[in-house]
C-alpha cells in the first residue's frame, strides 16, 4: 500500500529523527576518484599496461590491478586506502551533518561524514556520539548515531572492516 505524505506532514515525521544515505559526491570531490585512478596507473605502471575497456571506474581499476599484478593485493588495498585517507572534505557536509539524522548509510570510501559528524556532536551541549559501523562485530551504543560505512573503514585493520 502507499501512502501519499503531505507536506505538512513533513515536519512531524522527521522530529524524532529520520537516517541519511550519504555518498561520494557528498564528502570529497567529483576528482578524487579520477585522482585515485591516476595513482593506481603510476603504482602498478607495468602491470597496468592493457586495461580493458569496461574498466571504468578506480574500484574497477584496483580490482584489476589485484588480478594481473605481481604484487600481492594488500599493496593494491594500501594505495586506495592511504589515496582516501589525504582526501579533502566537501565543503557541504558542515551543512549536511546538522539534520536529526538516527543513522546514516554511508557509500564513500572515505570517513570525512563520520568525522563531520563527531565534529559537530562536539560542539553541542548534549552527549551524543557517533559509531562508525564498519564490520558486523561493531555494535553502536544507545546515545550514538550509527554510521554503515559499507565500502569498509580506510583504516581498517581486519578483512573484516577494512576498505573494501
Amino acid at each position: 500500500m502507499i501512502r501519499i505524505i503531505e507536506l505538512s506532514d513533513v515536519p512531524s515525521l522527521v522530529a524524532s529523527g529520520v537516517g541519511l544515505v550519504v555518498g561520494p559526491a557528498a564528502t570529497i570531490s567529483e576528482q578524487s576518484f579520477l585522482e585515485c585512478s591516476n595513482l593506481l596507473r603510476r603504482e602498478f605502471a607495468d602491470q597496468l599496461t592493457q586495461v580493458p575497456p569496461k574498466v571504468t571506474s578506480s574500484f574497477d581499476l584496483a580490482d584489476y590491478a589485484s588480478a594481473v599484478s605481481h604484487e600481492s593485493e594488500e599493496r593494491v588495498r594500501q594505495t586506495v586506502a592511504k589515496y582516501f585517507k589525504t582526501t579533502r572534505a566537501s565543503i557541504q557536509l558542515s551543512h549536511l551533518v546538522r539534520g536529526r539524522w538516527v543513522a546514516a548509510v554511508c557509500l564513500s570510501p572515505d570517513k570525512h561524514f563520520a568525522k563531520e559528524l563527531r565534529t559537530y556532536f562536539d560542539g553541542l551541549p548534549l552527549e551524543k556520539t557517533v559509531t562508525l559501523i564498519s564490520s558486523l562485530s561493531i555494535v553502536p551504543s544507545p546515545r550514538s548515531v550509527a554510521v554503515y560505512q559499507l565500502l569498509g573503514d580506510v583504516d581498517g585493520l581486519t578483512d573484516s572492516d577494512r576498505l573494501v
